[in-house]
């Protein structure tokens, strides 16, 4: 999606694919676009693979990023299973990644289920601002395996993992809450 307003894409079901699942370049001031009641199953591309991509143009930082607006891609009521990142960001973005389920999601070391990229080299226009805003809540975040693909055996061993990589904000400012684990 090449600076789209107002899509919707919606029960869909992505398989194997090798970069991300759907992508989205948005405007840096405008971007407005749902992606709900889909599944992303198994990215076939490890170490370097999402479910969804948003980024913006990278060439405005937005002072006000308006939370609580609809002035952001909503990324709700998915399911993701095996990925590297089930949503990555940078260049400017702004989402909501909300209701959504997201299981076995580490599949390479610095994988995170959530993951707002920070400001890159200036030579990448891509990602020279980072993410700017995102709003993640309301998720269940599940991984029944290691980061080596070797299946947990202990329920309680899903906690060090969901804290070392279920959210990852580098970039930006965010509003993060009632986020869960579970078996």
């Amino acid at each position: 999606m090449m600076k789209c307003v107002g899509f919707i894409i919606e029960h869909c079901r992505f398989e194997y694919f090798g970069y991300a699942g759907v992508s989205v370049f948005h405007q840096d001031t405008l971007a407005n676009g749902l992606i709900r009641k889909n599944e992303f199953y198994h990215n076939a591309m490890r170490g370097l693979g999402y479910g969804v991509l948003v980024y913006g143009e990278s060439k405005k930082w937005v002072d006000d990023a308006k939370f609580g607006s609809s002035n952001f891609i909503f990324v709700e009521d998915n399911v993701f299973n095996f990925h590297r990142h089930s949503i990555a960001s940078g260049g400017g973005s702004l989402f909501v990644f909300r209701h959504n389920y997201v299981v076995d999601n580490i599949v390479h070391p610095g994988g995170h289920a959530v993951d707002t990229h920070e400001a890159r080299e200036p030579d990448n226009s891509t990602n020279s601002v980072g993410s700017r805003a995102c709003e993640v809540y309301d998720n269940l975040f599940i991984n029944r395996k290691d980061i080596d693909g070797r299946d947990i055996d202990k329920p309680d061993a899903l906690t060090p993992i969901l804290e070392d990589a279920a959210i990852a904000i580098r970039s930006g400012e965010a509003v993060v809450y009632n986020n869960r684990e579970g078996i």
